[in-house]
């Protein structure tokens, strides 16, 4: 069975990409393009394996996203994956509840699939 990844970014080109480097590596992919569609997508699916997000994000950044997720009880221990420019926010993610934190750059989509590998 394909593991399914919720992706939370406000950039389409980025979860344009990311989707499609995941997509090819078998994995189901659902979309949010802020915190609060996140939130919505996590009350209204069931089954999600692992999430990433952004931190830079209209309506609900993805610091405060990573917080609510972990209050929803089904998905209190999912993984979460921290994909974001902003390195000076790591610890912070990390004391939210954040699982990993990947950079986005040159070699980011290769550092993502080494974590989702090592978290699922």
């Amino acid at each position: 069975m394909k593991k399914k990844i919720l992706l939370v970014d406000d950039s389409d080109a980025a979860r344009g990409s990311t989707r499609f480097s995941l997509t090819i590596k078998g994995f189901d992919i659902l979309e949010a393009a802020n915190g609060k569609e996140g939130i919505d997508v996590l009350n209204t699916q069931q089954g999600i394996d692992l999430i990433i997000t952004d931190v830079n994000m209209p309506v609900m950044d993805g610091i405060s996203f990573v917080k609510e997720a972990r209050k929803h009880d089904s998905y209190s221990m999912v993984p979460i994956i921290i994909r974001s420019s902003e390195d000076a926010m790591v610890q912070e993610g990390i004391n939210a509840g954040a699982s990993a934190w990947v950079s986005k750059g040159a070699n980011s989509s290769e550092e993502l699939l080494k974590a989702i590998h090592k978290l699922i």
